[in-house]
């Protein structure tokens, strides 16, 4: 008889244990967090004698210690593949990604940004300051269209919309040398240190991480460009779904508390030179930590 069954002791025992395990599987998968990462120093850095020592390596260490009763692991993929699996649901993180509006269709970001970029720049030699205006800021304009200077850039990389104008419009008369395939940034600077380009147009931090991966002894400064002064924020971001809601919750109450720490902010200025340094800080106070204060902790 079936009442026979469920009056059962054992059989009560074993529903019991099967009931539990699943709760706890549940449970376990609801205090876990995988964090999505990229091979892109030095935001994202894979190997060397700095590895996990990136910007974005660093928030995303450091939320995790504020976050002991999560379980976390990390798996790296390249950014198609990061949208792709927040577009199916997957319960991942990642800790650093622009807002776009369709990336805020398949993911939770943070209320408050967890990073600051400097925009695109130009970097060039330490002994080439004065030939370049003696100020930490220039007029890409001014460069391109004054042919004394030759410049170094990637190769089908973006600059942002207001630089792929400007490199468009200069194409057939600025000295420009293009290059592409491996490690293209690295190899710019090397131009650069050589004598072979004056300028390289970039971010003052890749610059800061070649410099460091090369052992510091090639002095090179970052100058701003009048025509693109603005930082670039990214955030925290985790998928759309139920899971991804009350993750966020915890985030962005640690990201409040985290971000005017020097520690946190040390995790950018590590990467910079001192001219650049000023200028970020300046920024960092008045633009960063200010940006989404209306949330509560």
């Amino acid at each position: 008889m079936i009442t026979d069954r469920l009056n059962n002791p054992l059989i009560w025992a074993a529903f019991l244990g099967v009931f539990f395990v699943c709760c706890s599987a549940n449970t376990h998968a609801e205090k876990a967090i995988k964090w999505l990462e990229m091979d892109a120093p030095p935001y994202h850095i894979q190997q060397g004698e700095t590895k996990n020592q990136g910007v974005v390596d660093k928030i995303t260490n450091l939320l995790q210690q504020y976050m002991p009763d999560y379980q976390h692991s990390e798996r790296v993929m390249n950014l198609p593949r990061v949208v792709e699996v927040m577009r199916v649901g997957q319960n991942v993180c990642h800790g650093s990604l622009y807002r776009t509006p369709e990336r805020e269709g398949i993911a939770y970001f943070s209320a408050v940004p967890s990073t600051m970029f400097p925009p695109v720049g130009i970097t060039i030699r330490q002994e080439d300051f004065d030939r370049f205006g003696k100020k930490s800021h220039v007029s890409i304009k001014r460069i391109l269209s004054d042919r004394i200077f030759r410049g170094g850039i990637s190769t089908g990389r973006s600059y942002g919309k207001v630089l792929d104008e400007l490199l468009s419009e200069f194409d057939q008369t600025a000295r420009l040398e293009r290059r592409s395939g491996d490690d293209i940034y690295r190899g710019l600077i090397n131009m650069l240190i050589l004598g072979r380009v004056d300028y390289v147009l970039g971010s003052p931090m890749e610059s800061g991480y070649v410099r460091h991966s090369l052992g510091n002894k090639w002095h090179v400064v970052n100058l701003m460009v009048d025509e693109h002064s603005t930082y670039d924020f990214g955030y925290v971001a985790c998928s759309k779904t139920e899971w991804g809601k009350q993750v966020m919750g915890d985030i962005n109450r640690l990201l409040l508390q985290l971000r005017p720490l020097d520690i946190y902010k040390a995790f950018f200025t590590q990467w910079l030179d001192e001219l650049s340094q000023s200028s970020f800080e300046k920024a960092y106070q008045q633009q960063f930590l200010t940006r989404g204060l209306s949330v509560k902790p």
